[in-house]
């Protein structure tokens, strides 16, 4: 089901085509195999719970997604703002939480104002991102987290900063934004891109 939201392995699909732009904007070439599907084992997570949306009762019963294990070594440092949360260790250990709910949710600890990836596998010089996002990116910037050492995520539905002061503290060296359809065509959609 994953409610309205992409499967993970669309979400692997669509992280590998924007590392592709990050890579052809930012003159880097990334490990093209963190995108490849047969490098990742999966098992399926279940939740029997309800769906609650806006406090009503969507739908009950058991909800599936599917989870990635990379089957190369991963180390990270993950801070997840909302919950003045940081959690260090492998993709399983940073990148799910079991105890969210609906199932979607799971990974990446769904929606969230401000969370940030720091890939300790990776030497060099590498690109400080930005990543704007809704939730459809859930299952996108955790993949791309894999292959890129420095990354920040703000989902500007519910930050409530000043994205211009964001930007000036950290001096990201590329922003990128990853909204749905959905959120591009919802009224209101224009504040999103009111960054004072």
């Amino acid at each position: 089901k994953y409610e309205h939201h992409m499967v993970p392995k669309a979400g692997l699909a669509a992280a590998k085509e924007i590392s592709k732009c990050i890579d052809d904007i930012m003159d880097t070439s990334e490990d093209a195999s963190i995108f490849d599907i047969g490098n990742y084992s999966f098992t399926e997570y279940i939740q029997n719970k309800g769906l609650m949306n806006d406090r009503l009762l969507v739908y009950e019963g058991k909800e599936s997604m599917d989870l990635f294990h990379p089957l190369y070594e991963t180390d990270f440092v993950k801070y997840v703002a909302d919950y003045g949360l940081t959690i260090t260790g492998t993709f399983d250990e940073v990148m799910y939480a079991l105890w969210e709910l609906p199932a979607y949710n799971t990974w990446n600890h769904g929606i969230k104002a401000v969370k940030t990836y720091r890939n300790r596998m990776i030497d060099g010089k590498q690109p400080k991102i930005l990543l704007l996002t809704d939730s459809y990116s859930d299952v996108i910037s955790p993949f791309l987290s894999c292959a890129y050492a420095d990354i920040d995520e703000i989902d500007l539905r519910i930050f409530n900063g000043s994205l211009q002061k964001y930007i000036e503290e950290t001096e990201p060296d590329l922003v990128v934004s990853i909204y749905s359809a959905y959120d591009f065509n919802s009224r209101g959609a224009e504040s999103l891109f009111d960054f004072r």
